[in-house]
């Protein structure tokens, strides 16, 4: 899997799993076709602090994003699996012999950083006044939204969608996410998240000069990550020389218990050794 595509599945499941259940790559059973993010939400109404990314999730939800602006075929992909879901649904409720309510089925919402006015003329896609610039609607019987992310209006609201972006839209929502307070909820996760992408990036050493733009904005906070990991790797090397010291000193101290009188077992209870410990002390 590249490494955006694992970024986009981390980064969404940890958002969206405190909303109801999120399943990553999961299978259809036509053939072997998979949808990247499949979400179901709790019962309960989720809380409004993922702003537009929390509408989108109010109901059942297949997420597909995408690092570059996917093509028609691309499209038309997305719009199989989504159907195959929905005539399994149909499907189930034949069976077992239910009403099925097409109101209430699946949507289909497409991530893309941009999207050609020829794109998505050609899907009959349109905005809708009731929601931000940049998300476009295709005709209601598809069920299927495409978000051109580059297009979304710079505000709170968007910023967990603008993450998903690519160069300056991207690069100004990781802005905005260093800004945060030191509390909230998903600002350190998230940050976390970035840092493992711009690693697994730089390992693979596949940058481009988009992501070098966003990943210089991150620069102090992985410098900081970094110093922070030797600190602790330091700190558990400390802690494991410290435990090996007191290890050495029980011991040690073990001859002198035995000249004392104290049994092997005595001696293990005072130390907090194992028997087996013990023991082979006293043959060394």
């Amino acid at each position: 899997m590249k490494p955006h595509d694992q970024f986009a599945k981390n980064y969404l499941e940890q958002l969206l799993s405190p909303l109801g259940i999120v399943e990553i790559s999961k299978e259809v059973s036509d053939e072997t076709r998979q949808i990247d993010l499949f979400f179901s939400p709790n019962p309960e109404p989720n809380p409004d602090y993922l702003g537009l990314l929390g509408r989108i999730v109010l109901n059942t939800v297949l997420i597909e994003p995408y690092r570059n602006p996917p093509n028609r075929s691309e499209i038309r992909n997305c719009l199989a699996k989504l159907l195959t879901i929905l005539a399994e649904l149909q499907r189930q409720a034949k069976r077992e012999n239910q009403s099925y309510n097409e109101d209430n089925t699946p949507r289909l919402w497409i991530l893309s950083p941009s999207a050609s006015l020829t794109l998505l003329e050609s899907f009959g896609a349109k905005i809708d006044p009731d929601w931000p610039e940049g998300v476009y609607f295709l005709p209601a019987l598809y069920r299927t939204a495409i978000i051109a992310i580059n297009q979304l209006p710079v505000t709170a609201e968007t910023l967990w969608l603008r993450l998903l972006g690519r160069g300056k839209t991207q690069n100004q929502a990781v802005g905005e996410l260093l800004e945060l307070p030191q509390g909230n909820a998903f600002r350190e996760n998230v940050l976390e998240l970035l840092i493992s992408w711009r690693v697994s990036m730089e390992i693979n050493n596949i940058l481009e000069t988009e992501d070098r733009e966003v990943f210089m904005t991150l620069s102090q906070t992985y410098q900081e990550w970094k110093e922070a990991t030797k600190r602790e790797g330091r700190q558990e090397g400390l802690e494991r020389g410290l435990e090996r010291g007191k290890l050495e000193a029980k011991l040690e101290s073990i001859p002198r218990l035995l000249a004392l009188g104290l049994s092997v077992e005595q001696i293990a209870q005072a130390l907090d050794l194992d028997l087996e410990q013990v023991r082979q002390a006293t043959q060394g």
